[in-house]
């Protein structure tokens, strides 16, 4: 069934597992995994599935962040970092840095335009610092909290044996370290290694495993119980992106979500294609495809 929703896709020479499951109205009408059901690093669905919410309760989304931030360089809207149009970059290797993750990222990051949206992972490791100062306690202990109420959710490091290997060693985020550090210091992206249980994200991964960006572990099971979450949320979209009828988010390991716009019907993709080694295919495209293709037989 799977193959006749992607038509001439061969998925399994694209990635080594996945899992993919249709949700409407809250029951799974369709689901398969290959070859089983994998617990898989979710990356950068962690952004709208637990980062997010938890932001959503700690905050006014119309609060200006350099009430708690006063060294921002200008004043943006917590919901501005949200939604990706603060002005920050897309990304640094904040790991690399001598300075902490906050006055990195203040120092170097603000180069954009505020109010273009453009995607950036350092909008969420900056939200990260706003709920542990909120709190006061780590971030990852405040997702350990959280994740209480979501059965199938992880936070690394896992030991599990169905836990979905990624990359071996982080080779395409070292060669990406190197437009913002000389010789970045080779040690600190776990070359020659296959990378199982352990956050794949380094900016994550060097924050004991959560920072904001990434750092979910889960099964479709636990993904879908937080996509209900998400959706009691007012304005849930707010950290998702649009294409054609449906919301959506990726991930850099191979996962995705996708939400109809009526919200009775969504999509959840988990997959670790970059195993052992990131392909050169636009696997976002197939994505947007198997999306497509789902709303298409199941809204």
């Amino acid at each position: 069934m799977f193959q006749g929703i992607l038509g001439d896709i061969d998925l399994r020479g694209l990635t080594p597992s996945y899992s993919l499951a249709v949700v409407k109205n809250s029951q799974i009408v369709f689901f398969e995994g290959y070859p089983d059901f994998f617990v898989y690093d979710c990356a950068s669905i962690t952004k709208p599935l637990v980062t997010f919410p938890i932001v959503e309760k700690c905050f006014d989304l119309e609060e200006d962040a350099r009430d708690y931030f006063s060294e921002l360089p200008y004043s943006i809207k917590i919901k501005e970092l949200v939604n990706h149009t603060s002005g920050l970059i897309p990304w640094l290797p904040l790991y690399l840095f001598k300075n902490s993750y906050r006055e990195t990222i203040i120092e170097k990051g603000f180069k954009g335009k505020k109010g273009e949206k453009v995607y950036s992972c350092l909008n969420y490791i900056l939200l990260k610092e706003l709920v542990e100062l909120n709190l006061k306690k780590p971030f990852k202990e405040i997702a350990e909290d959280f994740f209480k109420d979501f059965k199938n959710c992880f936070l690394p490091p896992l030991k599990c044996v169905n836990v979905a290997p990624t990359e071996r060693g982080n080779v395409f985020e070292y060669n990406l370290a190197k437009d913002f550090v000389k010789n970045p210091d080779k040690r600190k992206f776990r070359l020659n290694r296959i990378i199982k249980g352990e956050t794949h994200d380094l900016n994550s991964h060097y924050s004991n495993g959560i920072a904001g960006n990434s750092g979910l572990f889960a099964n479709v099971f636990g993904v879908k119980l937080l996509i209900e979450n998400l959706l009691e949320i007012q304005n849930f979209y707010l950290p998702l992106f649009e294409r054609d009828d449906y919301f959506y988010h990726l991930g850099f390991t191979g996962t995705g979500i996708a939400i109809d716009k009526k919200q009775n019907v969504f999509v959840i993709f988990l997959s670790n294609y970059i195993c052992p080694e990131r392909k050169d295919i636009n696997f976002s495209s197939i994505r947007y495809r198997i999306f497509k293709k789902c709303f298409e037989r199941f809204v």
